[in-house]
């Protein structure tokens, strides 16, 4: 990950991935908050990176 990457958190009820893009914008991440769950962003073919 490089510091110009965008950053999406999501999780269940948002209370997670607002903790998740406070702390990533605070690092000067650009974090966008996704309002759903894994599953629907996977389902509407969502991007999705994982490590090696």
């Amino acid at each position: 990950m490089k510091l110009d990457d965008r950053v999406i958190a999501y999780c269940y009820v948002g209370q997670q991935a607002t903790a998740t893009a406070f702390a990533a914008r605070t690092l000067g991440l650009e974090v966008l908050l996704y309002d759903g769950p894994f599953e629907e962003w996977s389902r509407i073919d969502g991007e999705v990176e994982t490590g090696k």
